[in-house]
């Protein structure tokens, strides 16, 4: 079972980035943990009721992203919000780059294609070797998102 795409789906508002299993200890990644944890608890209790249906007794512990814009996959889900809400794809584009290269202190390179064309952008100091990449899909658009991870360790 894919438990990103569980979560994605379930809660689309909370921004979930990653999901990492070990045993039945599930650690969720997410840059709006608030909307996952929800009033008193009450979603997160929901949740994990409903991921117990699914995959038995588990522990479940939700972490923060601190730099959202340093993820791929919500740089590209932020991307294709932007394009639905009607905001030219340059702009969309030119903001998302300059945002991802200097939040992740490194190059940025993000394409879309789909019914509008394809379009591409990328910074300056973009380089293929060690980008971390991810893809997004909605309404008939992909946005694909390479970010480089600075030398000597994660974010």
């Amino acid at each position: 079972m894919d438990l990103l795409r569980w979560f994605r789906e379930n809660q689309p508002n909370a921004d979930v980035a990653r999901v990492e299993t070990e045993g039945m200890h599930l650690r969720v990644y997410c840059a709006r943990p608030g909307i996952l944890i929800g009033k008193q608890g009450a979603t997160v209790i929901a949740i994990k009721e409903a991921l117990e249906k699914l995959l038995g007794a588990i522990h479940l512990e939700i972490r923060e992203i601190r730099t959202p814009e340093a993820e791929p996959l919500l740089v590209a889900t932020s991307v294709l919000r932007m394009i639905d809400r009607g905001i030219a794809i340059d702009k969309a584009l030119e903001k998302s780059v300059k945002n991802a290269a200097r939040f992740a202190k490194a190059g940025c390179r993000i394409r879309i294609s789909g019914a509008k064309g394809e379009h591409s952008r990328a910074s300056d100091d973009f380089s293929e070797g060690g980008a971390v990449y991810a893809t997004e899909e909605m309404s008939g658009t992909v946005c694909e998102v390479w970010i480089c991870r600075p030398t000597g360790g994660a974010l």
